[in-house]
């Protein structure tokens, strides 16, 4: 049986990475399509020499800003091939979804999220690029005929997952379609528990939408040391803000992730509108307490008062009180193994009995067939 998965971006490790790798580890023959690639990019348990970029042949200095380039994937994505295929994989955060295949062939897509740009963020993302008038209209334009487009394409796929109860209620919002939940693997090998150390840890990309600014005010007025790993385009503006007791790291490697985890106090995460969070699953995973913004899919994984704390207001007076609340969580009610055990229920293996139950039944009902995966 040949078998094609379909990813977007492979210029560095996220979440869609960890998904890729781990649905690639169960079809091992597979060929993988991506619309762009860095080809230094090394950091996966993938083959690379199954790896075919849409984009090889454009100039490099294009592919540099391969986010400016969304009018053009639709095209590169149907123009793709599939005829061969008997099984077609798409992991979807935008464009992998629109790939078109013959009636033979059985497309199964597995939303990270619908093309967040266009739907829920359409106001908000030209106002966080600064976009001016010209280019903002420019934007509206492209953004209505991908939304035309998206829709359209969301209707390819003959059966459907997603990654969490978040992205089940945008699918049915934006595209009026039903899809079953399987929450991504975490990888628990390797993980470390060790005592804890005197600061509390934030591992995130520096984008407006993470609110990392929120913290950085509210560790400027309560003077606890703060660290943040991760890199993006507000690291700047963060710096400038930050008094002394805060603390940024820059890119780290998993290994010294997995360190952090380990000996912070407490793992912080502020995202609005979060697809799931695999973070505050993996420090839950070492055995740490999780101080979150209850919204999106950390509602899914974060239990107040169980795992950690929750707070509803994005305001420096509300974090700080829910702080307190927190620091007096640790001391006193905090149980380093109950966070350990809610995050096996997240461990690879579950995750690919799942989706290999999903695809297998999928197929039979599709061919008629029985599939071993």
């Amino acid at each position: 049986m040949k078998v094609a998965i379909i990813h977007e971006y492979l210029v560095k490790m996220g979440g869609a990475e960890k998904v890729l790798e781990d649905v690639h580890s169960l079809f091992k023959d597979a060929d993988i399509f991506c619309l762009v690639q860095d080809t230094s990019f090394k950091d996966l348990k993938i083959s690379y020499s199954r790896v075919k970029s849409l984009t090889s042949k454009f100039p490099k200095f294009i592919l540099k800003r391969y986010q400016n380039l969304a009018f053009l994937y639709p095209y590169l994505i149907e123009d793709l091939d599939l005829s061969d295929y008997d099984l077609v994989i798409s992991l979807n955060n935008s464009f992998s979804h629109g790939v078109i295949t013959n009636q033979d062939t059985l497309h199964i897509n597995y939303y990270h999220s619908p093309m967040r740009f266009i739907w829920d963020y359409y106001h908000k993302y030209p106002k966080d690029l600064e976009l001016g008038l010209f280019k903002s209209l420019i934007w509206k334009l492209i953004s209505l005929k991908l939304r035309i487009w998206d829709f359209t394409a969301s209707k390819r796929a003959d059966s459907r997952i997603c990654i969490s109860q978040e992205i089940k209620k945008r699918i049915k919002k934006y595209y009026k379609l039903d899809a079953k939940v399987i929450n991504p693997p975490v990888d628990l090998k390797g993980l470390k528990h060790k005592d804890s150390e005197d600061y509390y840890l934030i591992i995130s990309r520096l984008s407006k939408y993470k609110n990392i600014d929120l913290a950085v005010k509210a560790f400027n007025k309560n003077g606890k040391k703060l660290l943040i790993a991760g890199t993006g385009k507000e690291l700047d503006n963060l710096k400038n803000l930050a008094k002394e007791n805060i603390e940024f790291l820059g890119y780290v490697s998993n290994e010294r992730k997995l360190d952090l985890f380990s000996r912070c106090k407490g793992f912080i995460c502020l995202a609005s509108a979060e697809d799931f969070g695999l973070t505050p699953i993996e420090a839950m995973a070492c055995g740490k307490p999780v101080f979150a913004y209850k919204s999106g899919g950390i509602k899914e994984t974060v239990e107040d008062k169980v795992n950690g704390i929750l707070f509803k207001e994005l305001s420096v007076e509300c974090f700080n009180k829910k702080f307190k609340e927190f620091e007096r969580f640790i001391s006193k009610q905090w149980s380093k193994d109950v966070n350990i055990r809610h995050a096996k229920k997240f461990s690879k293996e579950r995750f690919q009995l799942e989706f290999k139950e999903f695809i297998s039944q999928a197929y039979k009902k599709h061919t008629g067939k029985n599939l071993k995966i």
